[in-house]
């Protein structure tokens, strides 16, 4: 997260928001599979406002 700042204007802050927001739940185990599946779709959010400069 803390690349974010420096690569991405306007800061997404909805985008980290959901993702720490995300990171931070503690799913049943019958939920592990959406909770997964929450998680990576809130990071391959953020990856896609990166772009091409993060690498």
């Amino acid at each position: 997260m803390e690349i974010v700042p420096h690569l991405v204007r306007p800061y997404p802050l909805a985008e980290l928001t959901r993702l720490i927001n995300v990171s931070a739940e503690h799913p049943r185990v019958e939920a592990t599979h959406g909770h997964l599946r929450r998680f990576a779709l809130a990071i391959l959010t953020l990856l896609d406002l990166v772009g091409d400069a993060a690498s």
